[in-house]
């Protein structure tokens, strides 16, 4: 992980102090299109809902991976709050678990 280059999305932060990393505080569209061009292959997105949804907003993502667990919390940010119209998904792979995780990968239609 310490090797493979890393973007934080932040308005707020100064510098990045972890290995290989850098902070892109432009407007979300430009900075992935701009990391779109880099060579390296597939970009993942790790982060809170919250930057799940802006991605979802703007459609910048194309594959949904997406593991759930069988705990209930009772609260917590949806992951597709906000979005204009309803987000139609293609289910790309399913696979169930022994501990009753469930990973689904999704595309947009």
């Amino acid at each position: 992980m310490n090797d493979i280059p890393k973007v934080v999305f932040s308005k707020t932060l100064k510098e990045a102090t972890w290995p290989e990393s850098s902070i892109a505080k432009g407007d979300l569209h430009e900075e992935i299109a701009k990391l779109k061009k880099q060579a390296g292959g597939e970009i993942i997105a790790w982060g809170g809902a919250g930057f799940a949804q802006s991605l979802s907003k703007a459609g910048l993502i194309d594959e949904y991976v997406i593991l759930t667990r069988p705990i209930a919390y009772g609260g917590g940010k949806p992951l597709f709050s906000g979005l204009a119209d309803a987000l139609k998904l293609n289910v790309l792979v399913t696979a169930a678990y022994d501990n009753g995780t469930m990973l689904r990968i999704y595309a947009p239609r």
